[in-house]
């Protein structure tokens, strides 16, 4: 059953730690009653263009075509001015989603662990502030049908990341949460 939103999502982060525009169409097209974006889909691009400052068309419910390009009017970014309404550094970031929360950890972590990496290479300016801690917060469900769940994430996937060189240090999960 890929083919949709599992795409959407790293193509958006890739596209922001690659500073490229994406534009994406059919999005879940041979869906037979949920083609296009579903909600928790918008949601993580909102939150990926939130971190970059990007500038989106086609982020909706139900939208079939996507326009995403990222760090767009962020200082730094070759020849683009700066947006006076765009903060300059984001320390921390709170998203509501329906749907789970470890598929949208998944889907921007990348990009919360390698944008300062990037950035020094493909002409951008994070909104990350390199030198502060950055809190993510994140209200959905724990225990969602064909995603990881809490369990998996301590006990699978963050020791994965300590495996690579990301020590635990790095991706913290708060031991506050509820069952559900």
């Amino acid at each position: 059953m890929e083919g949709g939103g599992g795409l959407v999502r790293a193509s958006v982060v890739y596209s922001s730690l690659l500073n490229k525009p994406i534009r994406l169409h059919s999005v879940r097209a041979n869906r037979p009653r949920t083609q296009g974006l579903q909600p928790g889909h918008a949601t993580a691009v909102g939150a990926m263009a939130k971190l970059t400052g990007a500038s989106v068309q086609g982020n909706e419910a139900r939208s079939r075509d996507l326009e995403f390009t990222p760090h767009e009017g962020v200082r730094g970014n070759a020849g683009t001015p700066e947006t006076p309404n765009q903060p300059r550094s984001l320390a921390s970031l709170d998203i509501t989603v329906e749907g789970s929360a470890s598929i949208l950890l998944v889907a921007i972590l990348p990009y919360l662990l390698f944008s300062r990496l990037a950035a020094s290479t493909c002409n951008f300016t994070p909104l990350l502030d390199s030198d502060t801690e950055f809190q993510l917060t994140i209200r959905a469900g724990m225990l969602v049908l064909n995603a990881p769940s809490i369990c998996a994430i301590r006990q699978i996937f963050l020791p994965t990341l300590n495996t690579i060189g990301i020590p635990p240090e790095h991706v913290r999960l708060s031991p506050d949460y509820e069952q559900g």
